[in-house]
Order: C-alpha cells, then sequence, then structure tokens
C-alpha cells in the first residue's frame, strides 16, 4: 500500500464525527510535542524580585471596613458619594452608598458566590454571579470582588504569568512587563520615586487594555502601608476612585455582613 494514501484510506468510509475526532485528537498531540519547542524567554530576575514585593504587599491585611468617598465617571454623569464599605479577603464585599445625612441610598453585598445590589429609592433588587468582571454591569469596567478588594489593599491583581520583563514605561520610566509563555503581554507594571507600585495595565487576548489601576498617596495605617486613594479606569474613560477617609483593619466581620436579602413589602 502507498504510505502517501494510507491516511486516506484509514478514512474512508468513516463517519465525518469520526473524521473530525481524530484530527482534532492528531493536532492535539503535535501541539503537545511541540510545546517543548517553545522555550518562553527568560525573566529579568531584579523584575521577578520587585513583582513578588508588590504581590506580597500587606499580605497579612485579611478585614478591614472604613468610610471611603467614592467618584463614579461615565460619559453621561459623575457622581460624588460617601460610602461606608467592609470587606473580608479574598471575595467577601460590602459597601453602602450614603446620602449627605448617612442614609443608605443602595447596597452591594458580595458572598464570595453572587452579589446582590437593593437600590432604596426603589427598592429593586439585582443579582450576579461572582466572576473576574462581575462588577462591569454597574462600574462599567472589567473587574471582579477579588480584584478590587487586593487593589485597595495596596497591591496589583495579576494574571497567571510566566515572564516578567524590564520595559519602556510612560515618560521613560521604567516598568515591567508580564507575558505567557507565548510571550503575549498580560499586563504591565510601573512604580513611583519610591518603588511602590503606582500603574497597572491588564491587556485582553487581543492585548488591547483592559483596565487600568493607579495608586496614589500613602499612608501608614495600624502597621500597614496603605494607598489613600486608588483609581480603577476602564479604556473608554469610565472610572472609579476610591478615597479614604478613615479605615480600621483586621475588625470582626460577621458572615451576614455579606449578605443581602431582596426588600420585603411593597
Amino acid at each position: 500500500m502507498n504510505l502517501y494514501y494510507a491516511p486516506i484510506i484509514l478514512l474512508r468510509g468513516r463517519s465525518t464525527a469520526f473524521v473530525l475526532l481524530l484530527l482534532l485528537l492528531l493536532m492535539a498531540l503535535c501541539l503537545n510535542g511541540c510545546a517543548g519547542f517553545f522555550q518562553p524567554p527568560a525573566s529579568d530576575e531584579s523584575a521577578a524580585q520587585l513583582v513578588a514585593q508588590w504581590r506580597g504587599q500587606n499580605k497579612e491585611l485579611t478585614r478591614f471596613k472604613g468610610i471611603f468617598r467614592i467618584r463614579i465617571q461615565t460619559k453621561d454623569q459623575t457622581l460624588n458619594l460617601r460610602a461606608a464599605l467592609a470587606a473580608a479577603l479574598p471575595d467577601r464585599l460590602r459597601v453602602e452608598l450614603l446620602n449627605p445625612l448617612g442614609q443608605p441610598l443602595s447596597s452591594l453585598a458580595s458572598d464570595g458566590a453572587q452579589i446582590s445590589i437593593v437600590s432604596m429609592e426603589d427598592r429593586k433588587y439585582y443579582h450576579v454571579k461572582q466572576s473576574p468582571t462581575a462588577l462591569e454591569p454597574f462600574i462599567h469596567i472589567p473587574i471582579g470582588v477579588e480584584a478590587l478588594l487586593e487593589t485597595l489593599c495596596g497591591r496589583p491583581a495579576l494574571p497567571d504569568f510566566t515572564v516578567v520583563r524590564w520595559a519602556q514605561g510612560d515618560n521613560g520610566t521604567k516598568a515591567v512587563i508580564l507575558k505567557d509563555r507565548w510571550n503575549n503581554p498580560l499586563a504591565d507594571l510601573q512604580a513611583d520615586d519610591s518603588g511602590r507600585i503606582q500603574c497597572l495595565r491588564r491587556f485582553d487576548p487581543d492585548h488591547k487594555i483592559e483596565y487600568e489601576a493607579h495608586w496614589q498617596e500613602w499612608r501608614s495605617i495600624q502597621g500597614y502601608d496603605l494607598p489613600v486613594q486608588v483609581q480603577v479606569k476602564s479604556p473608554d474613560g469610565d472610572a472609579v476612585t476610591w478615597s479614604m477617609e478613615r479605615l480600621w483593619t483586621n475588625v470582626e466581620l460577621p458572615p451576614q455582613t455579606f449578605v443581602l436579602e431582596p426588600p420585603q413589602g411593597p
């Protein structure tokens, strides 16, 4: 039998589904066998050490509550609000948006599985499944609770990466870029003059910016070096800025803090 025609003879008479399955298996074997030939570039050791330092920022801070000023900017409007916030890392959050008299306007709670929101004005209840982009319907920025809490704690929420390299930042500053094993950019980070994290940009699979996080002003609070102001923004210009007024660290927070039930009655 001519070996050139062997695959054709073997596939003759087989169903389309069988042929497609066989081809997919052959492709998987080929990719697995070739993976060793695509070695990722080596990381810069000093850049990797700096990223490890940023990732370890305030790791002992697991619970906090405080009062924040929140500025929400969209294409259509800008809102300036005060908020009471409670958080238990990695993924529990409670936010009460307050009117000038300190009364709740709306409430948000994340229990690790879903995010619930109640509007006090019209008594409407909304909920979405928790995910890495779960807050996007509410703030127009593709970020989740876990990433937001890490950001508020003063450390970057980073994707899984393989390579860490030095790169050129804005205005000629030095930056760090994170890449996967195929050399695709996943995120880049910049530091301020003191070496603290200053800016994070996360990229989507098309190498476009998903969102940015910026840290401004830092303060020592109960032994933690924490950002006073944090801003997250989308490429379209939507932005949310959190400005800390008061903060209490590692406080007791009962589980019911992060549960929000639908309003009762008319």
